[in-house]
Order: structure tokens, then sequence, then C-alpha cells
């Protein structure tokens, strides 16, 4: 088996995640328990990365996995893995060495927007919550594909998958009338201290003077806000420490696949290496093209500068 079996395995097991999800929303007891900052996890959350590792772990043994939850493998836990139809989206796909590949899962990204879409469920956080697969290659520690999974798009949930190499995104459906000048913040952002949060306040303001920009939307979870910025043609910007790489791994396939740019808030790519701390320590960005296209000289420029400049300062 190889990479587009895994690509392929990926795609079902992300909708199996979805039924998991919509499911125990709808139960009693979802049993929320909190990791302090870094927000509550759930019996959705450990379920779904079960049943992911456990999945990719019986069929790709030598595949390398950081996962969220630190769910341990076991077979009973795995789906039933069926042969990929011969003219299956991903027969394109790069063959990449299964040995060379490190897969990230967020098993319940947004569990904040979960947890509010189970106390109210007409509540709109719902279009925020996403499973994330993600994939890099140890070799350039580069991601290199990726699978955002919307179980509550309807009828049946949502995926929008990504191959960075061949320039392939499915699932993608972008706007008429694409906006550059859109930005995407967080709506739970994390603060730390009280610095923390007046830094967070300074850098939003720099970037919203800077690129002149006309409209503001908030949301909760990685992988949904990326495919917003690619939807809208704009931008999404964490400036805060809080997300990890199983976060930003399978959307920013996604959003290079699409053509657009990422980086950290220095201007930086942003590296999978495992020997560094999973933390995305500068934050995230992504642009969809038309926005990098307009405001790439900033990210090498002025406007990084500057950002750098307040969080170096924050540091001190």
């Amino acid at each position: 088996m190889n990479f587009q079996d895994l690509l392929y395995l990926s795609a079902q097991c992300a909708k199996e995640a979805g039924q998991i999800i919509v499911q125990i929303s709808t139960e009693d007891d979802i049993n929320v328990i909190s990791k302090g900052i870094a927000g509550p996890v759930t019996r959705a959350d450990k379920t779904v990365e079960r049943m992911i590792v456990s999945t990719f772990n019986k069929y790709f043994p030598n595949l390398s996995i950081v996962g969220e939850e630190d769910e341990e493998p076991h077979d009973e836990y795995a789906l039933a893995y069926s042969k990929p139809p011969a003219s299956h989206p991903f027969k394109d796909c790069p063959l990449y060495d299964i040995d060379d590949i490190i897969a990230y899962i967020d098993p319940l990204d947004g569990t904040r927007d979960f947890v509010a879409t189970v106390d109210d469920s007409t509540s709109d956080y719902r279009k925020n919550v996403t499973t994330l697969i993600g994939f890099t290659l140890k070799s350039t520690k580069q991601c290199v594909a990726g699978v955002v999974h919307f179980p509550f798009s309807e009828p049946n949930g949502h995926s929008v998958i990504g191959i960075v190499e061949t320039k392939q995104v499915f699932g993608l459906q972008s706007s008429s009338m694409p906006n550059p000048n859109t930005v995407i913040y967080t709506q739970w952002a994390p603060y730390n201290t009280i610095s923390e949060m007046d830094m967070y306040g300074s850098m939003l303001n720099i970037i919203n003077s800077t690129m002149d920009i006309k409209q503001v939307f908030r949301a909760g979870g990685m992988g949904s806000k990326a495919v917003f910025a690619l939807n809208a043609g704009g931008i999404y910007v964490d400036c805060g420490t809080g997300s990890k790489r199983w976060d930003s791994c399978a959307p920013e396939a996604i959003v290079r696949a699409a053509g657009g740019h990422v980086c950290d808030i220095v201007g930086d790519s942003i590296v999978y290496d495992p020997s560094l701390p999973i933390r995305n320590e500068t934050g995230v960005v992504f642009f969809h093209p038309l926005a990098f296209e307009k405001h790439s000289a900033l990210v090498d420029g002025r406007l990084m500068a500057v950002l750098e400049h307040v969080m170096d300062s924050w540091k001190k």
C-alpha cells in the first residue's frame, strides 16, 4: 500500500469521524474535561482520535503519528479497509515513502465550538468544528497533504482535501467575488497573561491598519478559518502562541495546494520537525492567492518587522 491508499483511507476516516462527532453531540454526556489554557477535551475528541490512530496503525504500521490526545491504537477500533477504485481522485498523488511521512491528527478542531453546539444545537458555532488529518515529510519537514472534514455540513458532512505538490484541492468552494482585504481572526484567543492579551490586541490593530482591512470575521478552529479565508479570498491571522502543529498541518496543505501562502507572523515558513516544540510559537498566517499577491510585499517588509518587534518587546 502506498501514499495514495493512505490519503484515500484518511478521507474515509474523516467521514467516519464526522459521524462520530455528530452522534456524540446528540447525547446527554459528552464528558467535557478542561485542559486549562489549552481548552476542553471531550469524549468525541478521544473516540475519534482512537479510531484514526487505530486505523492508520493497522494498515500502515510504519507510519509515524502525532495526535493531540495521545490515544493508543487498538485493532478493534480500526475501520475496515477498502481498496480505492481505479478512478479515485488521488490516483495522481505523489507516491511518498510511508517511512518518510508523519501524520498530524487533530480529531476535533474547535472543541470550544463543539461544546457550544452541544449546549445549543441551533448555534452557528457548529460550522467551525472540523477533523484535521495532515501529512508531512520527515525529509523536508514540510506538509504535503491534508484533510479538513466538516461534520455538521449538510447533509452528511463535507471534506476539503489538498495535495501540495500537484496543486490539487477537492471540495473547496471559492467565492466568485474574493476580497483580499478580508481578515479572519481566532474567536477563542488563549491568553496566558494580561501582557499577552495586550500584545495580541496591538498586533491586530497593526494588521488592520497596515493592510487596509475592510472586513473582519472571527471564528473558532484553524481548519474552518483556513477554508473560510480561501472561500472569502482573504487572510487568516493567528497572532497567538496557542496553536500546535496538528492544528496547522492539514489547513496549511489545503491553502498551499490552492496556490495560497502560509507563514508565521514574522514571515517564516512553518517547520514540521518532531525535535522542535509542537507549539506554533510565532503564530500562523494563511493567505488566499489574491490576498498574497496584494499584500506579499508586507510579508518580508514593514508589517512583519513591526509584528516581530511587538512580539520581541512582549517576550522581554
